[in-house]
């Protein structure tokens, strides 16, 4: 997990040509293979999809829970979005459209258009490249990285490494919320020489 520390949101750049957040799936032609039932119980359920939109298309988009909600990161370990901070997750951008900046445009209207937040979080694989550069670039670090064991198809065992301290995953996730900025790096399930 990732997160920013954001000083004001005046500060934040505005006006993303086509940025929006997207209350009604209903708006947004099928472009992508995005359930309508999930996209809708996901609203329902308070959460944002914010992205860019062009006549009619979503080309890039990142969901948003807001503080408060009850997030599940990584196999049943829940974060809880502390007050004035957000949780960015499941984001994509069309491959037609990639290696544009859209990501990063993206990033950066949520932080212009969510009012009142000063910290984000979100979760990457240490092996994405490209959306780890993106995150950095609008100013996410690292705060922690984290780490996952199955057994038996069944996940039972995750550890974070936090200030060069082990920690279960969910004592680094609640510690989250006690910090003002935060970031956590997830590094699980890469092959052998994954980078």
């Amino acid at each position: 997990m990732l997160a920013i520390s954001i000083s004001t949101p005046e500060e934040a750049p505005a006006g993303h040509a086509g940025h929006r957040s997207v209350d009604d799936i209903d708006q947004v032609k099928e472009t992508w293979e995005l359930q309508r039932d999930v996209v809708a119980k996901r609203l329902r359920e308070g959460h944002v999809l914010h992205g860019l939109v062009d006549h009619g298309d979503l080309y890039s988009y990142c969901w948003v829970s807001r503080a408060g909600s009850h997030n599940d990161v990584f196999f049943g370990r829940q974060f809880n979005v502390p007050e004035a901070a957000v949780y960015i997750w499941d984001c994509a951008t069309l491959p037609r459209y990639r290696n544009r900046g859209y990501y990063k445009n993206v990033l950066k209207g949520i932080q212009s258009s969510e009012p009142g937040i000063t910290s984000a979080y979100v979760a990457v694989d240490q092996c994405n490249h490209i959306s780890r550069r993106a995150l950095e670039l609008v100013g996410f670090r690292v705060c922690f990285r984290y780490w996952g064991i199955r057994f038996l198809r069944r996940h039972t065992f995750c550890i974070a490494l936090w200030d060069r301290r082990l920690l279960t995953l969910q004592r680094a996730l609640t510690r989250l919320t006690r910090v003002p900025v935060a970031t956590v790096d997830k590094a699980h399930q890469c092959p052998a020489n994954p980078c």
